[in-house]
């Protein structure tokens, strides 16, 4: 926005420039017409005054400048074709050099369509002139005797001294709009640069938090481990075997960050089947079939923590209430999308429940981290096995 408005305002002053070198060079024609054509000098002083009256007007409402512009060119313009037509004795070709240097000013303030208007005035003022008001014999004779040469040249002259400070200011214009461009450009590279340092920094220091929460985690898991040794009842060593297992679930997403550099998103398949490996290692088990179909984009991290520790308790409890050999035993996990919010978990195992184990510690857990997920699930037990239907979001 600042660099627009620094070019609107460069725009303004080139302008405002132009129009009082036209109003200077249109009063110095007037002082000479009130010598050496005096019927002129009257059209040249009407010039003048809409060049100042124009001038002034732009200075009070410089936001309705195309407006002001327009009512210039055709002001002047209109002097101009009066005096090409309307009198005598001049040589009018140079009047025609204003009309073009009008229309090449138009194009350079005002839109294309406005240009090619002014254009058009000209070249049809031209065509007329050329061929049906075009000086003859006797008046050639008349402007070599009537001494109106000098003028006309002094005034040819003007014109072309004006289009040089047109197209110099214009380019000086053009100049000044590449810098702010190429100085806009500078500074976002600059802001891109810096956001990038600030970026990797705190990817570093992110990085680092997660390295050392899943230091701080193994560490409670070895100190639980160390517990477990010295208890005596198998029930104790189970239940601190699950509630390790449950802390190593959490550690591995942080170690998956970790190994990220934070740089891309966790692969949710590659933690499940790190997940299931991890689990099934535990338990000392390396047959069971093992089957991961996720067809998820993205999941947000702080929503994978809970759905390890669904899969955590489903998994585990499946290892210890389903199967008796492990024969052909099968773990299906299939995760779909259903909207950018909404995802659905089906969890299945072909074995046979043990009835007493329905209920337990477990179950309790799955509800509570589904909770947290804002979900609900259902479950189903038929003769192909046990079925987990979760319907969560991700927000």
């Amino acid at each position: 926005m600042e660099q627009k408005f620094s070019l609107q305002t460069s725009r303004a002053k080139f302008i405002r420039w132009m129009i009082l070198i036209i109003s200077i060079c249109i009063l110095l024609f007037s002082l000479m017409a009130a010598i050496v054509k005096p019927h002129l000098f009257y059209l040249f002083l009407i010039g003048t005054l809409i060049s100042v009256i124009s001038l002034l007007a732009l200075k009070k409402f410089h936001n309705s400048y195309p407006i002001i512009l327009n009512i210039y060119y055709l002001g002047l313009m209109s002097i101009v074709i009066i005096a090409i037509f309307g009198t005598s004795g001049s040589f009018n070709l140079v009047r025609i050099v204003w009309l073009t240097l009008f229309t090449l000013f138009a194009f350079l303030t005002l839109d294309n369509k406005w240009g090619w208007f002014y254009l058009a005035v000209t070249i049809v003022t031209t065509v007329l002139y050329l061929n049906f008001f075009f000086i003859d014999i006797e008046d050639y004779r008349k402007i070599l005797s009537n001494g109106s040469i000098p003028m006309d040249t002094f005034e040819f002259i003007g014109t072309m001294i004006f289009l040089g400070l047109i197209m110099y200011s214009f380019e000086k214009l053009n100049k000044e709009g590449i810098t702010k461009y190429y100085e806009t450009i500078q500074q976002l590279e600059d802001g891109k640069s810096i956001i990038m340092a600030q970026n990797n920094e705190k990817t570093v220091l992110l990085g680092e938090l997660h390295h050392r929460v899943k230091n701080n985690l193994q560490i409670v898991v070895s100190l639980l481990r160390i517990q477990e040794e010295n208890l005596k009842s198998e029930d104790a060593k189970k239940s601190f075997q699950d509630a390790i297992q449950r802390i190593v679930t959490m550690s591995l997403i942080h170690q998956k960050m970790y190994e990220t550099k934070l740089g891309g998103e966790v692969k949710l398949e590659d933690y499940i089947k790190d997940l299931i490996q991890n689990i099934l290692a535990s338990y000392s088990i390396q047959h069971i079939k093992t089957i991961v179909d996720i067809h998820l984009d993205h999941l947000n991290v702080n929503r994978i923590v809970p759905l390890g520790l669904i899969l955590n308790e489903l998994i585990t409890n499946t290892l210890k209430h389903a199967f008796k050999d492990f024969q052909d035993a099968e773990i299906v996990i299939k995760i779909s999308s259903i909207n950018q919010l909404k995802f659905t978990l089906i969890y299945s195992d072909n074995g046979i429940w043990k009835e007493s184990m329905k209920e337990s510690l477990g179950k309790d857990l799955i509800e509570i981290f589904s909770s947290q997920l804002d979900g609900k699930y259902e479950r189903e037990i038929n003769e192909k096995g046990t079925f987990y239907y979760f319907t969560l979001y991700d927000e």
